[in-house]
């Protein structure tokens, strides 16, 4: 009833807002976290740099689950439609609902960069009734992820696994690098973030840096759960003299964890405080279990461990579109005793980590953001 009525008065104000002109505007926008972030944070100071032409508009809101933020987001929705109806370029970096209920018009070039690189965990019509999912009686109501009229991926390996969770043309969906990995080929810029992240913390001294940086469970960022799976006790115990632990908590989770002060000599939260790519460029080994952020951080061809405690039941809230087991580039630890001595053991497969880094990435460089203008924004080939 809610999502029918929500439909509605999208359509009905979509009626008076497609009359309006299209204009030279590139509207980049976020309805989820309101963050100005990933890609679209990229692009957005590429544009300004380059000075193409536009008129440039963000559009960002973080949406709340309470009665009062419902009916904001249905006007921030309402003023999203507004935006689709006057750019000529709509570049969209999540799911944005009123996108899926109105037809944009030809004039309006619509681009999905995504927020994540590869393809690991299932999105969109490949989890259709799972847990994680939507339902198929939504599906005959709204079709979610339609309209695009490209999608930016990190190699074409990705491009069937996106046609299918989007459910379009696989020649939509196009490789030409993610704007947000050029930083990790800058190295001026990443031995500034190094010596800015020391600088700025005391507790790192010359241990080896542990990024913990794992994903949520749950159906939606409203029921978000999972956020730091460790038995800081013991850790500290088995890695305390050696590593320093820094936790990086996903967004969705993030907000209802506190540390014990009394880790603050082996752990510290910067999940609320700094950027992931710059921890990721601080950091010696990273400890995830099936975030994304795996992409990002085999472009630096560094070492990392699967915490994966859970992988039966994860598998069954959302699975994945490889083969976990033989996908991920380093070893799974299943409790964390076997964390801890993968971690102290110290041996990795480097081989591994770039083969993966080959087959994820077809652009391995600094110019991504750039030709996402000149091929997108600018159609040059």
């Amino acid at each position: 009833m809610i999502n029918s009525i929500r439909k509605n008065i999208i359509k009905f104000a979509w009626i008076f807002l497609s009359m309006l002109p299209v204009r030279n505007k590139i509207t980049l926008a976020n309805l989820s976290t309101g963050k100005l972030d990933g890609n679209l944070k990229y692009i957005y100071e590429e544009l300004l740099r380059q000075d193409t032409g536009h008129e440039v508009k963000l559009f960002l809101h973080k949406s709340q689950d309470d009665f009062n933020g419902k009916i904001v987001y249905l006007m921030r929705m309402i003023q999203a439609a507004y935006h689709i109806a006057t750019s000529s370029f709509f570049i969209v970096d999540d799911y944005l609902y009123p996108l899926y209920v109105v037809k944009p018009k030809d004039e309006t070039t619509v681009v999905q960069v995504w927020h994540a690189c590869g393809a690991f965990k299932k999105f969109g019509y490949s989890v259709v009734d799972k847990s994680f999912g939507v339902g198929k009686s939504f599906l005959e109501k709204v079709k979610i992820h339609s309209n695009y009229d490209c999608v930016l991926v990190s190699s074409k390996e990705v491009a069937k696994h996106y046609a299918d969770g989007f459910h379009m043309d696989i020649n939509k969906i196009i490789s030409i690098g993610i704007p947000r990995t050029d930083i990790f080929f800058d190295e001026e810029k990443k031995e500034q973030i190094i010596k800015k992240l020391r600088n700025k913390y005391d507790i790192f001294g010359d241990k080896k840096l542990l990024l913990y940086a794992s994903t949520f469970r749950g159906n939606s960022r409203f029921d978000a759960k999972g956020g730091c799976n460790l038995d800081m006790e013991d850790l500290k115990k088995q890695l305390g003299d050696d590593h320093v632990l820094i936790l990086k908590l996903h967004p969705f989770v993030s907000q209802g964890f506190q540390m014990d002060d009394k880790y603050s000599d082996f752990a510290i939260d910067l999940s609320k405080d700094e950027d992931i790519n710059e921890l990721m460029i601080l950091s010696d080994i990273l400890i995830t279990d099936y975030s994304s952020v795996v992409f990002e951080f085999a472009l630096m061809e560094k070492p990392m461990v699967f915490y994966a405690y859970d992988l039966e039941s994860y598998m069954d809230e959302r699975d994945f579109y490889y083969n976990y087991e033989d996908f991920i580039p380093g070893p799974i630890a299943r409790d964390q005793d076997e964390l801890a001595k993968i971690i102290k053991n110290d041996v990795w497969d480097m081989d591994k980590i770039r083969q993966f880094k080959d087959k994820f990435f077809d652009y391995k460089d600094s110019g991504s953001t750039k030709r996402f203008i000149d091929k997108i924004i600018k159609g040059r080939d």
